[in-house]
């Protein structure tokens, strides 16, 4: 009885619920999500910051120079 409870346990693992900051937050969050899953603490504002910074290069790389 005690295997198969512990079998049982290990098929429901626990799972980190993180709230959105703003809409426009989700990326990051379900970035800080899976982050805290493998017990890495980066808070979702530094996670946002390196989102932002990836788009504002990209835009950079595409910009043509036509107004």
């Amino acid at each position: 009885m005690k295997k198969l409870i512990k079998k049982i346990k290990r098929k429901f693992k626990k799972y980190y619920a993180i709230k959105q900051h703003d809409i426009t937050d989700c990326g990051p969050t379900s970035s800080a999500m899976i982050a805290k899953h493998y017990d890495l603490k980066i808070p979702i504002v530094k996670i946002n910051e390196i989102a932002r910074m990836g788009i504002f290069l990209n835009r950079q790389k595409n910009y043509k120079g036509v107004p």
